[in-house]
């Protein structure tokens, strides 16, 4: 039977587990109808459109987000013939946002991209879907949005953001969750709600970590102000040897429903992040040893900014 994309994504949201067959579907739909957008000098762009083509075709992450949208949009939002309004910064192929719409015919729903082709290419999407008198794509900064840039609702009754990657590296969602966070409603909701994140040691040379994963930061983004994330832990050393790097794992509250881990094994989604411990501080420990980890970084930097001081007690 031939499925409209509507009804493909529908089949997709009420899955009981993710299928990469289904939105590899939805996906050759959003090619289809794209393939007449032209192409735009992406070098000063950050995040490229392919790269929010793969994290589209990341068949886990797009399911379990989308099951996050449906929690809140069965659950939350209790009238459902209430207009709901809301917001979603850095919505890449637009894909979050047409789920949204689908999900509940009363939501309007703005969307922020600051990539120029990603934004027209996601416009195009929506417009293929005839869901555009719903959805509005705008080329705008979220870490620099105005009030006045927003041309309808002025608050929202939930604002979703997911620009992660392993340990808040790289990628400006503590940024963007606290400067728009100004426009959620009193009682709004924001998805994803917060963070945990780990660390342990590893040595090249064994298949085991050589200290336990810890828990080294917890962040409520409605609540976090700071744009630094430090660590000063003590860690045992299960084994001897040298390590060279520094492992961070992460977990991460989307709604009280749906909480997704670090698991490369079947997503690229919260990806394992890496430090380099510095030669310098690279000795050999003992199993019982116990060790202090200083660490410090800027949200959104490159893991080779990290600054980390590792000694023996």
């Amino acid at each position: 039977m031939n499925h409209s994309p509507t009804n493909l994504i529908e089949i997709f949201l009420n899955s009981e587990k993710a299928d990469g067959a289904i939105l590899q579907n939805i996906f050759d739909h959003y090619q289809r109808v794209t393939m007449s957008v032209k192409a735009i000098n992406e070098n000063d762009q950050h995040f490229k459109t392919t790269d929010a083509e793969a994290c589209f075709l990341d068949f886990q992450r797009t399911w379990v987000l989308g099951q996050a949208l449906k929690s809140f949009l069965r659950t939350k939002a209790k009238k459902p013939s209430k207009i709901l309004h809301m917001l979603e910064a850095g919505s890449g192929t637009g894909i979050m946002a047409i789920f949204a719409a689908i999900l509940n015919p009363n939501i309007q729903i703005i969307c922020l991209e600051i990539n120029p082709l990603s934004c027209q290419k996601s416009q195009t999407f929506i417009q293929a879907l005839k869901l555009s008198n719903r959805i509005k794509v705008f080329n705008l900064d979220a870490t620099k949005l105005d009030a006045e840039q927003l041309p309808e609702a002025k608050d929202f009754d939930l604002i979703f953001s997911e620009t992660l990657s392993g340990g808040l590296f790289f990628e400006p969602q503590l940024q963007i969750t606290q400067h728009i966070k100004k426009f959620l409603k009193t009682n709004g909701f924001l998805i994803p709600q917060k963070i945990e994140l780990f660390l342990h040691l590893e040595d090249p040379w064994q298949k085991e970590p050589l200290t336990q994963k810890i828990k080294y930061a917890e962040i409520d983004f409605l609540n976090y102000e700071k744009n630094t994330i430090t660590a000063d832990i003590n860690l045992g050393i299960l084994r001897s040897g040298s390590p060279n790097i520094v492992v961070i794992t992460s977990e991460l509250t989307l709604t009280e429903n749906f909480k997704i881990t670090t698991d490369p094994k079947f997503t690229n989604f919260l990806n394992k992040a890496i430090i380099l411990i510095p030669k310098s501080q690279q000795k050999i420990f003992q199993i019982n040893d116990i060790v202090n980890l200083q660490m410090q970084y800027q949200a959104g930097a490159n893991t080779s900014s990290c600054q980390i001081i590792l000694r023996k007690l």
